[in-house]
């Protein structure tokens, strides 16, 4: 069967199939790591940060190779390596999760600013997946020429918040 990143949200599992696709599914099992020196910050040479952090075909824009559509303009796709979603999950449990940020719906999360990993993220869905988003969605004009985001890493676990209701975003 076919995981897609929704569904895998609700999972407390740890499948390794799913994360080599890209997809982090994060287990309640995943243990607490030691302080790292995390290189998951360190973009000084994107061609290298790329090399180690974001699927290859995703990189060379093999776009036919790599995507999926299991409904009209619905496009899964791996974007991160497993070397990714491990140093994230790494740097992730190094910081205090938040449970306030959100009135109607709130998680436990950190914002990808907290982390550090705002800048880089930006640059990685302007780099890769804007890319991949003209192309599949014939995208035109100048608006689609700088994408950003409030983008923030959410923790599931069974005793706390297995997982977050149906909604709308600002509800």
């Amino acid at each position: 069967d076919k995981m897609y990143p929704a569904v895998e949200q609700a999972i407390v599992d740890y499948d390794d199939d799913v994360i080599e696709r890209g997809y982090p599914v994060i287990s309640e099992a995943t243990p607490k790591y030691e302080p790292i020196d995390c290189e998951l910050l360190n973009d000084s040479n994107w061609n290298n940060w790329s090399e180690k952090y974001i699927n290859k075909q995703l990189v060379d824009q093999k776009y036919d190779l790599i995507i999926d559509e299991p409904a009209t303009h619905i496009y899964l796709f791996p974007l991160f390596t497993r070397r990714f979603c491990k140093e994230l999950i790494q740097l992730a449990e190094h910081h205090e999760w938040t449970t306030d940020r959100h009135e109607f719906y709130p998680t436990t999360d950190n914002l990808l600013e907290t982390l550090g990993l705002k800048d880089i993220y930006n640059k990685v869905i302007n780099e890769y997946v804007r890319p991949l988003a003209i192309d599949r969605f014939e995208l035109e004009g100048h608006s689609w020429d700088y994408l950003t985001d409030e983008s923030f890493v959410i923790r599931y676990k069974a005793e706390e918040q297995p997982h977050l209701d149906i909604h709308h975003d600002h509800s």
